[in-house]
C-alpha cells in the first residue's frame, strides 16, 4: 500500500525536482607539482549551488555526493587528465569515480561540470582531450550533459570559467549557446536535442519517459490496447473521465484508467532505464 502511495505521489506530484541539490565538491590531492593543492572552487561559485565539500576525505566527499538527486547539476574541481583524477596521494581512473565513493547507483544528473585539467603529458609534449574522451566521461557519470576543458587549464581560468557556465545554466540560456571560451568540451546523451536543450528541460526531462514506460506495462502481449500517461486527454467514456482511475490512459476502440504498476520485472525495468 505504501509503495503504491509513493508511486501515485510520483505520478501526480510535478515538477519531479523540487529539492534539487546542486553540489561544488573541491577534491584536494597532493599529486600535483604545479600547485600545492587543489584551487577551491570560489565564492561566487558556490553561491549558486546548494551543497559543497572541500576535501581529501572520501567519505565526506561521499557524503556530499550522497545529497545529489536526478536531475541535479555537479561541479568538480579536480587535478586531472581525461583519464584519471587525484584523490589525496591516489590517482583514481574516472571509470571508478562512483565506486571510489560508494556511491552503488549514481543519480541521473542533469549535468556536471568538471574543472580540471583534460590532457595527459608525455615525450612528444601534452596529448590533449577529444570529444570522445569528453563523451565517455559524461557515460561515467551517468549525467545527461557534462562539461569539461579540451586541454590543460589554470586554475584561475577554470574558476572563471566555470562561474560564468554556471550563470548561463541557471539564467536558462541554451546549453548550445553558452560561450564555452574556445577552451571547453560539451558532451550530451545522444536522446538528448543538444541544440536546444536548457538546464529546465533537463531537470525534468526523463519524467514523462519513465511515466510512460510504467503505463506501458499495462499493456498486454498481442497490442490489443496502448497505454500512455496522459491527465489532461477526458476521452470518450466514463473511466477516461475520471482520473481516480489512475494517470494511465489506455485506448483501443474504446478508452479507460489504470492505475501504474508498483512492483514486477517490467516495473523493474523502467526504473533502471530511466532512474
Amino acid at each position: 500500500m505504501m509503495q503504491g502511495m509513493a508511486v501515485m505521489a510520483f505520478f501526480l506530484l510535478s515538477p519531479l525536482f523540487l529539492s534539487a541539490a546542486d553540489t561544488g565538491i573541491t577534491i584536494q590531492t597532493s599529486l600535483s607539482s604545479s600547485y600545492p593543492k587543489t584551487k577551491s572552487l570560489s565564492r561566487e561559485i558556490l553561491a549558486q549551488l546548494k551543497a559543497q565539500e572541500d576535501s581529501d576525505d572520501a567519505a565526506l566527499i561521499r557524503r556530499a555526493l550522497g545529497q545529489l538527486r536526478d536531475g541535479d547539476v555537479l561541479v568538480l574541481s579536480v587535478h586531472s587528465n581525461p583519464n584519471i583524477f587525484g584523490l589525496g596521494k591516489m590517482r583514481v581512473p574516472w571509470s571508478k569515480f562512483w565506486a571510489t565513493f560508494g556511491i552503488a547507483r549514481p543519480p541521473r544528473l542533469a549535468t556536471v561540470v568538471i574543472a580540471g585539467c583534460m590532457s595527459v603529458e608525455g615525450d612528444d609534449g601534452y596529448k590533449h582531450a577529444t570529444q570522445n574522451d569528453i563523451e565517455g566521461l559524461r557515460s561515467i557519470f551517468n549525467a545527461k550533459t557534462l562539461f569539461a576543458p579540451g586541454c590543460e587549464i589554470n586554475p584561475l581560468v577554470a574558476a572563471k570559467d566555470t562561474n560564468g557556465l554556471l550563470g548561463s545554466l541557471f539564467a536558462g540560456k541554451k546549453l548550445a549557446d553558452i560561450n564555452l571560451q574556445n577552451r571547453w568540451y560539451y558532451a550530451a546523451d545522444p536522446a538528448i536535442d543538444k541544440s536546444s536543450v536548457t538546464l529546465k528541460d533537463l531537470r525534468g526531462g526523463d519524467d514523462k519517459q519513465i511515466k510512460d514506460c510504467l503505463c506501458k506495462c499495462l499493456e498486454p502481449k498481442g497490442g490489443r490496447f496502448h497505454c500512455r500517461y496522459d491527465l489532461h486527454n477526458r476521452g470518450n467514456s466514463p473511466s477516461c473521465r475520471d482520473l481516480a482511475n489512475g494517470p494511465c490512459l489506455c485506448q483501443a476502440a474504446g478508452c479507460f484508467r489504470r492505475k501504474p504498476p508498483v512492483s514486477g520485472e517490467c516495473y523493474d525495468n523502467c526504473m533502471k532505464q530511466y532512474r
